[in-house]
């Protein structure tokens, strides 16, 4: 983050499990992987209000097959920035399609 300029954005960040209170207070939330998003499926209750999406399937590299890969505990630094270009694009065409 600290490369990109955005680390004053996100210092005081931190992840979190999801409770169930986030299907009601959030539009959206994403999963990286088809194993986060199983386990939000089985959180998620029926009345929620939230849409359930993967982040990856924005991604317009294909390559990535709508995954974004948790570089934690990698031997590569480089993942990390591979991961960050990924969650960048993603991003970007989510609130692309969000336009009318």
């Amino acid at each position: 983050m600290q490369s990109h300029d955005i680390y004053h954005y996100v210092e005081d960040c931190r992840s979190r499990k999801v409770k169930l209170q986030d299907f009601y207070e959030f539009n959206f939330i994403f999963a990286m992987d088809s194993s986060n998003m199983g386990n939000l499926k089985e959180l998620c209750p029926t009345d929620s209000t939230s849409k359930l999406l993967m982040l990856g399937s924005y991604d317009n590299d294909p390559s990535s097959n709508g995954v974004i890969d948790d570089p934690y505990g990698s031997p590569n630094p480089d993942e990390y920035e591979r991961v960050y270009d990924q969650c960048s694009r993603a991003c970007c065409r989510f609130m692309d399609s969000l336009r009318p």
